[in-house]
């Protein structure tokens, strides 16, 4: 759909809906009849990348786990990734490690080789939970005796699994 001005106008307008290439054609008339045709280059209007993206791992453990990113726009040679908590990425497929905990909305900016430019935002795309605080304490350590049992104690956390390590 084209919405034209009138045809006499001297300085139209024209509001192309649609991408395509368009022809422009100018047609002069004389009060006495005579008339004359300009033709202009093509007019290109390209349509702008539709931005478009998931997120691999919405959830992740402050400071140590990374969030990944699929990119799944099309037609864009550009992209401007703000992860919302003031740090950016111009990688096709980052990946981001958030160090503080809270919830986060991602922004992506993808930019074609015309600079034309569309961007999608995901609110509270990444849930960051808190790093967990691991203590221990230990009855004794030390020992003559190889039988002896050394009695280990943590604070209970919520929603943790412990796995104890004693190197043997």
């Amino acid at each position: 759909m084209i919405r034209r001005p009138p045809r006499s106008t001297l300085f139209p307008y024209a509001t192309l809906f649609r991408s395509g290439n368009y022809q422009v054609r100018l047609i002069a008339y004389s009060s006495s009849g005579i008339t004359d045709t300009l033709l202009s280059d093509s007019i290109h209007v390209v349509d702008s990348p539709q931005a478009n993206f998931s997120v691999i791992d919405p959830v992740v453990c402050q400071g140590t786990d990374s969030a990944h990113f699929q990119n799944q726009t099309t037609g864009a040679i550009n992209f401007i990734w703000d992860f919302g908590d003031g740090v950016i990425s111009t990688l096709e497929h980052p990946t981001h490690i958030y160090n503080t905990q809270g919830n986060y909305g991602v922004t992506l900016i993808a930019t074609n080789s015309y600079g034309c430019s569309g961007n999608m935002t995901i609110p509270n795309a990444i849930t960051v939970n808190p790093k967990p605080q691991v203590s221990f304490t230990v009855d004794t350590t030390m020992s003559c005796d190889t039988t002896f049992q050394f009695s280990f104690s943590t604070p209970t956390f919520p929603n943790l699994s412990y796995n104890w390590d004693f190197g043997n």
